[in-house]
């Protein structure tokens, strides 16, 4: 093996056989390295540069797993806020009520700095392939603000840790196209996979810690039930939701294929309010159910056609604290405000590859802020907006 593209070719072979690695500054600046099966093992940067060493230890850093790259300065959302004039809904001279917070495709858009063998990777692949979100769908944030963005092509979930600082890759290898995610209270990450037709569970160091497959046909969008303590799983092309117990018993299920009240008809999405209330996205009845916390059909608003507030293909939803209830038609590349009552108060986005626009958009979080994050999916980047207050909305 000679030259530069030889050298290349034995670390593309190299780092196919390496596993999940973690990379992060210590106190006596060393690098302390984890692979799966072993502890940590630290070992002097000063000393990796051997004949034999090389290869080696640059292999580990390259390592297709989860990196930790360590901040530059404070990380958060305001370092991927947009430039220029704010972009805002609806048009002045109204008042703006949306505001474009935040776009991000990169951990260091979000202002994690990338380590040396990051850089090295970069040099030698090209790029921040590594950590750019490719095809997002299912988006979460966690209750200590992490995070989570499911990316169906790169078969993984981009996880941005703001409060340690650090950003990681999960389940390389554990997952082959994931959908949709949900993040506990307790630290526990739900993953559907409807490829394997199951939810893979990870901790919060990316370990696999449970594999759920009760029958599933396509399972797809994931909510927690904080008043219940249970977990809501869209079984798609079952037309059903299933209630489970944290540890994967099956409680309860609710739906069947329909278009009565209650039925289902290709379900993707869920989300649950701080009542405990589940909203579904009832993708091809065009439609949004509403169920109590025991199944129960309550209601339902939306209908199909193209006017504002009318849908073609409702896809991720979410319930901000206020009651408001957020969806995306993910055809039209709009998202629509309700209220709890399912009346419209506000559109926002629109088609294209600009600021605040969409291409076929999917998933959709609200955190306890009552940020909206948006996955953009074919403009392969997550978008997020802030209610310029909530209580300007009606």
């Amino acid at each position: 093996m000679s030259g530069r593209g030889g050298w290349r070719h034995g670390l593309e072979r190299a780092v196919g056989t390496v596993g999940f690695g973690l990379y992060r500054k210590s106190e006596n600046d060393c690098l302390n390295v984890k692979t799966i099966g072993s502890a940590w093992r630290p070992f002097n940067a000063a000393g990796m540069f051997g004949r034999r060493g090389t290869v080696r230890w640059v292999v580990l850093g390259l390592s297709l797993g989860a990196v930790a790259c360590g901040p530059r300065g404070p990380v958060g959302l305001a370092n991927a806020r947009p430039e220029g004039v704010d972009v805002v809904w609806p048009q002045p001279p109204e008042s703006p009520r949306v505001r474009l917070a935040a776009t991000f495709s990169t951990a260091s858009d979000l202002g994690f700095s990338r380590s040396f063998f990051r850089r090295v990777a970069d040099f030698v692949f090209g790029g921040e392939g590594h950590n750019r979100i490719r095809q997002p769908y299912g988006v979460a944030v966690g209750a200590d603000g992490s995070i989570y963005v499911v990316d169906t092509a790169l078969g993984g979930v981009h996880m941005y840790d703001l409060t340690e600082p650090r950003y990681r890759l999960l389940g390389a290898g554990d997952l082959q196209a994931p959908v949709g995610i949900v993040a506990t209270p307790e630290g526990r990450i739900y993953v559907s996979d409807p490829e394997q037709g199951a939810i893979v569970v990870f901790d919060r160091e990316g370990d696999v810690v449970d594999r759920l497959s009760q029958g599933f046909r396509r399972p797809t969008g994931l909510a927690w039930d904080g008043v219940g303590k249970t977990l809501l799983v869209v079984d798609t092309e079952g037309h059903q939701v299933i209630r489970m117990a944290p540890g994967g018993a099956v409680l309860d299920r609710f739906g069947g294929r329909g278009s009565a009240e209650g039925r289902l008809n290709y379900p993707t999405n869920i989300a649950v309010d701080n009542l405990g209330r589940i909203y579904v996205s009832d993708t091809m009845n065009f439609r949004v159910q509403v169920f109590d916390d025991a199944g129960v059909y309550m209601g339902s608003f939306g209908e199909v056609g193209t006017r504002e507030g009318q849908f073609a293909r409702p896809k991720g939803v979410g319930v901000s604290r206020r009651g408001h209830v957020y969806v995306v038609e993910g055809l039209y590349d709009v998202v629509n405000i309700f209220d709890a009552d399912g009346r419209l108060l506000l559109t926002f986005g629109g088609a294209g590859r600009g600021r605040g626009e969409f291409w076929l958009a999917s998933g959709l979080a609200v955190d306890a802020e009552g940020r909206v994050y948006v996955a953009d999916t074919y403009n392969s980047r997550i978008q997020v907006f802030e209610v310029l207050p909530e209580e300007a909305l009606p």
